[in-house]
């Protein structure tokens, strides 16, 4: 409901859910790369690209529902780094509500980020 709801509250909900882990199905919205290139952080919205909205450096306020950003500071994490914007794909990993508050949308720390 949160990944989908026009007016959803993304701050409130990662306080209720700080720490627990979820699963859904997305796509890429943006793919920022930094560090050289090491460090990825991708965000995504629910559903399938419906292949007219614009992506990459697009606001979010023109994507319906929430859109969720998916880090990789996990070394244990197996996030699918070649994923280009449009594509669908798995994401699964635990919600943090302090990055959820420092990038003013809902944050996930990735486990997994696979095409599908």
């Amino acid at each position: 409901e949160i990944l989908s709801g026009e007016d959803a509250d993304y701050a409130s909900f990662a306080n209720e859910y700080d720490g627990r882990y979820v699963e859904f199905d997305a796509y890429v919205v943006s793919h920022i790369t930094y560090d050289g290139d090491t460090s990825h952080i991708i965000d995504v919205a629910s559903g399938d690209y419906d292949g007219v909205s614009g992506l990459g450096v697009m606001a979010v306020e023109d994507i319906d529902g929430a859109v969720v950003r998916v880090g990789d500071r996990s070394l244990d994490a197996d996030i699918d780094e070649s994923v280009k914007e449009g594509q669908s794909v798995a994401v699964s990993g635990k919600i943090d509500a302090s990055w959820s508050e420092y990038y003013e949308q809902l944050y996930v720390e990735g486990l997994t980020l696979n095409k599908r």
